[in-house]
């Protein structure tokens, strides 16, 4: 979700896949089949990642197939609604500051005010409470400072295998136009071919929550202090999560996400309304898979857990199962 507004302004250059997909012996994949309670067609789940690249939908086993079955598809936001996505660049300029007369100072106690304190000074050679962003795009900016050059990339070459780290995009600044994030290649692929794009939310609305997760300033204050002390071991649980995706392994993939939250002090918080969100959108899929068969392709975050897609789609009365 985060980030995902600059890539708006850009066009897909789609090429067909080859059949390359890999059988996996893992017992939870990215790619889901919807069936029964009624449904005339089956529909599809399938868990994005924001940072992948299009290509790797060639290497999901079943996709294509999943994809040339269905009439439409469900995602989190129409990427190509240029319209709605011409004002998100001024919003985004005027949200992302803490209101007036805030100060690091008053959101965190002594020690953590230090903490942040020295990093600022350290990289900005200003004190904490003269800086004006709020703390998740403070985090943005900082951590492009605090992380040690290559880092990820070190970490991802470390992590992943050689054969998958062609499709990871966004450790460099900067995209290269045959390698765009899969999300939006999806999207871009859909309207090709003619498909209904159904956005369950708008650009805005996206923007805003990345900007102002669903907790208290205070605490995201504090959950920013807490990633920017344990940014070695956070950069390692991400490549380690990322790894997990690329090889199609959802379970160990939430395991390393669950690490990440308890590194950054958000263990137990729904910091972006996954739950709410995920309870908002069934409604919506619910009535859509009932009309046409969809292909529904959202943040892999949204598919496990409780109050995943997967489950809640099971508690509504459908037949939810890996697609191989």
């Amino acid at each position: 979700m985060k980030n995902i507004f600059f890539i708006l302004y850009f066009l897909l250059s789609l090429s067909s896949c080859s059949q390359t997909s890999e059988k996996k012996t893992n017992k939870q994949g990215l790619l889901w089949k919807i069936s029964g309670n009624g449904l005339q067609q089956s529909s599809y789940l399938f868990g994005t990642h924001h940072y992948t690249s299009g290509k790797y939908l060639c290497k999901i086993q079943g996709f294509i197939e999943a994809f040339d079955s269905v009439q439409q598809i469900i995602v989190e936001i129409d990427s190509l609604n240029l319209i709605e996505s011409q004002n998100i660049r001024n919003y985004y300029k005027t949200e992302k500051f803490l209101p007036t007369n805030v100060k690091y100072s008053t959101l965190l106690n002594e020690r953590d005010y230090s903490v942040l304190d020295s990093i600022t000074v350290k990289h900005w050679n200003i004190h904490a409470d003269k800086v004006p962003l709020k703390p998740n795009a403070l985090y943005e900016e900082l951590d492009k400072e605090v992380r040690k050059d290559n880092q990820l990339e070190n970490l991802f070459k470390k992590h992943i295998p050689d054969s998958l780290l062609m499709y990871t995009i966004g450790i460099k600044a900067g995209l290269d136009s045959n390698n765009w994030p899969m999300d939006f290649y999806i999207s871009k692929k859909a309207k090709n071919t003619g498909y209904k794009i159904i956005g369950l939310e708008s650009i805005e609305y996206s923007t805003r929550l990345a900007l102002s997760p669903s907790i208290d300033i205070k605490n995201e204050a504090k959950s920013t202090v807490y990633r920017l002390i344990n940014q070695d071991k956070i950069s390692e649980a991400i490549a380690l999560a990322y790894s997990a995706y690329l090889q199609q392994n959802l379970e160990l993939w939430q395991k390393k996400t669950e690490l990440i939250a308890k590194l950054s002090f958000s263990d137990g918080i729904d910091l972006y309304d996954v739950k709410e969100r995920n309870q908002n959108w069934i409604p919506i899929i619910k009535s859509a898979i009932a009309q046409e068969a969809s292909m529904i392709a959202v943040g892999v975050g949204h598919l496990s857990g409780k109050y995943g897609l997967i489950e809640l789609l099971r508690q509504e009365g459908y037949t939810v199962e890996e697609f191989k």
